[in-house]
């Protein structure tokens, strides 16, 4: 095997799908599915796991020795972490707020 690519393209393949089901299956338009197919891009990562099951292969086994691929996956999960923390941080501040704000309101209703 050469290149992600090339796997992906076996694989699906291997299992009679065409690129259209699989776009369909994964909620993507074929062009990603043919890009992917032709390494001018990487799915993200919820993506692969959903391409893993798909094809009935573990990650392991996907991402065998497909460097780019796992330096693609990296710097999406090091972009997730920020964000994730920014999100995060709002919802808990949300969450805090929303009790109370409501705790004030029906309080104040319940004076009248």
């Amino acid at each position: 095997m050469n290149n992600f690519g090339e796997k992906l393209k076996m694989l699906r393949e291997q299992n009679d799908i065409t690129q259209e089901k699989v776009s369909k299956k994964l909620n993507v338009t074929r062009q990603s599915v043919c890009n992917w197919e032709n390494n001018k891009n990487y799915p993200d990562l919820t993506t692969l796991v959903t391409l893993s099951q798909l094809y009935n292969i573990s990650l392991d086994d996907l991402l065998k020795d497909e460097n780019n691929v796992v330096k693609s996956m990296k710097t999406e999960l090091n972009s997730y972490r920020s964000s994730e923390l920014i999100k995060l941080i709002i919802f808990s501040v949300l969450a805090f707020l929303l009790p109370i704000n409501r705790y004030c309101i029906w309080h104040s209703f319940a004076l009248y």
